[in-house]
């Protein structure tokens, strides 16, 4: 039997940054837990070998940061969607 390994690279729609996860009791839904995203750490190249990067929230501007080896500059929102999103934080509100 032969196994291959491969690293998926589908997108990952992190925009809006919002999560709702519904609490369920007795079949009811009582009320929603609400989640910001935070951060997303990002792999590009493959399995053997890459490269990870960091869009993260800023704490004192609330803007959003690219941080790579070299820099620190800030991110459109919208390169939250992405197919080298790898590890997700979300932080409860």
């Amino acid at each position: 039997m032969e196994h291959s390994i491969c690293k998926d690279v589908e997108v990952v729609n992190c925009y809006p940054t919002s999560l709702y996860i519904p609490s369920v009791v007795d079949t009811e839904v009582s009320y929603n837990k609400h989640f910001n995203l935070r951060a997303s750490i990002n792999h590009s190249g493959t399995l053997q070998k890459g490269h990870y990067t960091v869009i993260s929230k800023g704490i004192a501007s609330n803007a959003w940061l690219h941080c790579n080896d070299r820099a620190v500059v800030e991110a459109n929102v919208s390169s939250l969607n992405s197919k080298y999103s790898y590890v997700l934080f979300f932080e409860g509100v």
